[in-house]
C-alpha cells in the first residue's frame, strides 16, 4: 500500500515526449539513425516521512543503428523531494517524488546530450 511504482510504458512515453520537445528526435521518422535505450536500474523510495526524497538511477545508451556504435552510455542519478506542503497524503507525496525524480533524470540525460555536440547534431538530423 505504501509503494508507488513507475511503469515502463509511462517512462518510455515521458522520455520520448521529452526528446521530441527538445528536438532530439522527430515524431515520425521511418529511418532513424539512432536508437535510445533506457534502463531504470534503481528507484530508491522512502517508506515514511514528511519530506520524501526519491532517487532514480537510469542507464542510458544511444546507439547509431548503421554501425551499432554506442555514442552515449552512462548511468544518471537524480533525486527529487516532495514535501508535506506538496501533498498531505503520504502516498501522493511519494508519487510526486517519483515523478519528480524521473523528470529530473530525463532532464539530466538531455542536458548531457546537448553537451556532446557531434552526437546531438546527429540525433537531431537522424531521428
Amino acid at each position: 500500500m505504501w509503494t508507488s511504482q513507475v511503469s515502463g510504458t509511462a517512462y518510455e512515453l515521458a522520455l520520448r515526449n521529452s526528446l521530441e520537445a527538445n528536438n532530439l528526435i522527430k515524431k515520425s521518422n521511418p529511418n532513424p539513425k539512432f536508437e535510445v535505450h533506457a534502463r531504470l536500474a534503481e528507484l530508491d523510495q522512502p517508506f515514511l516521512g514528511l519530506d520524501m526524497t526519491v532517487n532514480s538511477r537510469v542507464g542510458y545508451e544511444v546507439i547509431e543503428i548503421k554501425t551499432r556504435k554506442s555514442w552515449f552510455n552512462k548511468e544518471i542519478l537524480a533525486s527529487y523531494t516532495a514535501t508535506f506542503s506538496d501533498a498531505a497524503m503520504g502516498l501522493v507525496r511519494l508519487r510526486l517524488a517519483n515523478e519528480g525524480s524521473i523528470r529530473e533524470n530525463i532532464k539530466q540525460f538531455i542536458n548531457e546530450l546537448f553537451l556532446i555536440k557531434p552526437q546531438t547534431a546527429l540525433l537531431q538530423n537522424g531521428q
